[in-house]
């Protein structure tokens, strides 16, 4: 997914940061069963941040300005256009962590 932000267009970075970044906020792990609107644009928030700490743009984005920021770039259609994206690379993920285990699984050790 790509984002326009101050004149630069960025494709969202997924990685592990997000996680950490989000607990930090929050003092607890994402809860995806019982995640909530807040949530969601929390994890968007933790994206974007980790997407520009990725591509090392220095800017510390409060929540407040990025709430704004999704407002004048499509408010709920952005927020969807997340959502989507982040559910297709969480599915990414799993099928090359559920294909790396079935390859590991295949080896053979030639020391055994």
């Amino acid at each position: 997914m790509k984002i326009d932000f101050e004149g630069r267009t960025y494709n969202l970075h997924y990685s592990f940061r997000i996680g950490f970044l989000y607990e930090q906020i929050q003092q607890k792990p994402i809860d995806f069963v019982n995640l909530t609107q807040y949530d969601l644009v929390l994890l968007f928030y933790c994206t974007f941040l980790a997407t520009l700490q990725y591509n090392k743009v220095n800017h510390n984005m409060s929540f407040e300005d990025f709430l704004n920021w999704v407002d004048d770039n499509g408010q709920e259609k952005l927020v969807v256009e997340f959502t989507n994206w982040y559910v297709d690379t969480l599915k990414q993920q799993s099928k090359l962590i559920t294909k790396k285990d079935d390859d590991e699984e295949g080896e053979t050790d030639p020391n055994s």
